[in-house]
């Protein structure tokens, strides 16, 4: 059998809280003049002050030791068996020092004697003794009849049961064990010390293991050294007193006794300390709710001053000091205990903490604790985006705006409470999405380049903005018509295009790959040698016209929902065709292909673009050559189809 599980066993249930458990680490009974000591574990709740309320055990039969605290809410200690041998129960009182209403845990543990019976039977006759559900021998009885059986007897047993079994006959007998009855009585005070004013009071517990019905509590005679005992109740076979010392006590020390009427063996006395505790160490605990950084919250911060045993010192004078937070007032509530009122800051600080000190001028005393602060209920920062990133900004073309708030120490923000408004178009409300996400759904105008996003909070401490710019209407696929004028060799010229677009997904679409045919003329006088001049002809006209394929990439550097400026240029492959006007010479028609390049940049608007262009195609031959560089300006008309 598991130590635990044997402990388990002799747990007292008289008024013990479930929670409070106290475990003996031993294997089987427990028998007194065979073990000396026993380690036992408890468990027991612990007051939000912690370690600084020390767990306290006493017992009315053997001793403690140092009770070790183990972890929160679990403890250690070695308990020292009495040196008597017959068997008893030892009653253990488990508590902290609150004051008189501390709860106050009992537990019974068992302790065995060690004995030997005689038994008088039949010579050669076989004994065996049963002590409650254990059985003890078999001994053979001797020439005499006399066997002696050792046997273990718990406590509360007066008789056992032996057999004797020979050959022809078994018989059975009940025996007197001759132990002696053992005290049923324990006792515990609670607090330890009381102040002889004539007020503050003592709680006194009595605890009798009963063999039967409990004695009513009338029976109970609790006597004291000096001061007033007065009867509070009974449950089952506890039994709670009020002491109270009067102010003309002058002992230091009062004396409890108790006794119960028609049991002699059973007593139970301890001593009740008389006087004011002196404080040993001052804890300031957290507030239950962490206070909000919002400038207007309050909260209230217990300061306990207690003794060496964990007792409360009321009446005391404390002076608190704070960095970050306002001190509105201290307020001694009792028992040891004071209330501190303190005041949110205007601004949540940095790490989210504040200090807080209290200090005690005599005895000097100080505590000090970092309070953890709660972020105010508006946000902190809250990021604005957009889906898609650029709207196109169509009436029938709704795009989500989705939010992302955070409160002062960084983390999401639930239960933000944001609208949203738009400079134009419509919006829906935002709606919580979890994990301080929002989103909300922009219905644009259709007419605007950009829209304003503005983002609040419900308590007025929030704003933030931000300008979204709609997508140029950039297609797949379009195509687009112009023509211009350009400026080549101090002439001028006409020029007409035809293109056509196609806009990669990438870069947003700003890229666009185009091809581009076209028509341009040059009409050009030339002037004849002076071997003409007897025919009368000084000069002689005649036509340039090129036709120019151009393959090349424009990007759109800058623009909003219908216009953009763009930039760009290509390769020129230009097929030509010189002839001259005069029929009267025979010069042929004269062909040919050249090849060049060209730049532009302009702004386009719902379509309609401008642009400046520079091309550079050498066109010559064996019998002329004409200008390369053209100059022009042109406009026209592009249009999607994709």
């Amino acid at each position: 059998m598991a130590a635990g599980l044997l402990a388990l066993t002799w747990l007292l249930s008289a008024q013990a809280s479930p929670a409070v458990t106290f475990e003996v680490q031993h294997t089987g009974a427990i028998v007194l003049g065979e073990t000396t000591s026993v380690e036992v574990l408890l468990s027991a709740p612990e007051p939000p002050e912690g370690e600084s309320r020390p767990l306290r055990l006493s017992v009315n039969v053997g001793s403690f030791g140092p009770v070790q605290r183990i972890q929160a809410g679990r403890y250690r200690a070695t308990y020292e068996l009495p040196s008597t041998r017959h068997p008893q129960v030892a009653f253990v009182a488990v508590w902290r020092e609150t004051g008189p209403e501390a709860p106050i845990h009992f537990f019974r543990v068992p302790l065995s004697g060690r004995t030997t019976l005689p038994v008088r039977t039949k010579p050669g006759a076989t004994v065996k003794v049963f002590v409650e559900e254990r059985v003890f021998g078999p001994v053979i009885a001797g020439a005499n009849g006399r066997a002696e059986v050792p046997i273990v007897v718990p406590p509360g047993v007066p008789e056992v049961v032996a057999t004797s079994t020979t050959t022809k006959i078994q018989s059975q007998a009940t025996v007197d064990t001759g132990v002696p009855p053992y005290n049923r009585l324990t006792l515990a005070v609670t607090p330890y010390l009381v102040e002889a004013d004539g007020q503050s009071s003592a709680t006194v517990h009595v605890i009798y293991d009963a063999k039967g019905t409990p004695p009513p509590i009338n029976r109970v005679r609790v006597t004291a050294s000096g001061g007033q005992l007065t009867a509070m109740g009974a449950e089952d076979n506890r039994y709670r007193f009020r002491f109270v010392a009067p102010r003309e006590l002058q002992e230091t020390k009062v004396k409890l006794q108790v006794r119960i009427d028609g049991d002699r063996a059973s007593e139970a006395k301890v001593e009740l300390e008389l006087g004011r505790p002196s404080p040993a160490q001052i804890v300031i605990l957290s507030p239950e709710v962490p206070l909000v950084a919002d400038g207007t919250s309050t909260s209230t911060v217990q300061v306990l001053a207690i003794d060496r045993l964990g007792l409360g010192v009321p009446r005391l004078v404390l002076t608190a000091t704070a960095a970050g937070v306002r001190i509105l007032g201290l307020k001694d509530a009792g028992e040891g205990r004071y209330l501190l009122r303190l005041g949110a800051p205007v601004v949540y600080p940095p790490g989210g903490s504040a200090r807080l000190e209290v200090e005690l001028e005599s005895p000097p005393l100080r505590a000090e604790r970092m309070l953890k602060l709660a972020p105010p209920p508006w946000p902190s920062s809250v990021s604005i985006e957009t889906d898609p990133s650029t709207p196109s900004g169509d009436v029938e073309d709704p795009f989500l705006v989705l939010l992302e708030a955070s409160s002062a120490d960084g983390s999401p923000l639930d239960d933000a409470k944001l609208g949203l408004q738009v400079s134009s178009g419509k919006r829906t409300e935002v709606e919580a999405l979890g994990q301080g996400r929002y989103r909300a759904i922009v219905m644009p105008s259709g007419e605007d380049e950009s829209v304003l996003l503005t983002v609040k909070d419900a308590s007025g401490r929030f704003e933030t903005r931000r300008e979204v710019r709609f997508r140029t209407q950039r297609h797949l696929l379009g195509f687009g018509l112009g023509g211009g004028i350009g400026y080549a060799a101090g002439g001028l010229l006409p020029f007409v295009q035809f293109e056509l677009r196609l806009r990669p997904e990438l870069l947003e679409r700003r890229l666009a790959l185009y091809l581009a045919g076209g028509y341009r003329h040059y009409a050009r006088t030339f002037a004849l040698p002076p071997a003409f001049a007897a025919s009368g002809l000084t000069e002689i006209s005649g036509l340039l016209q090129v036709f120019p394929a151009s393959l090349g990439v424009s990007y759109d550097f800058f623009g909003g929902r219908t216009w953009a400026a763009y930039a760009g240029g290509g390769g020129v492959l230009a097929g030509f065709i010189n002839q001259l006007d005069d029929q009267r010479f025979e010069t042929p028609v004269q062909r040919g292909v050249s090849f060049g390049g060209e730049v532009f940049f302009g702004a386009s608007w719902h379509g309609f673009f401008v642009q400046f262009i520079g091309s550079l195609v050498p066109i010559s031959t064996n019998d002329f050559s004409a200008p390369g560089l053209m100059l022009g300006l042109g406009g026209g008309f592009r249009t999607g189809v994709l």
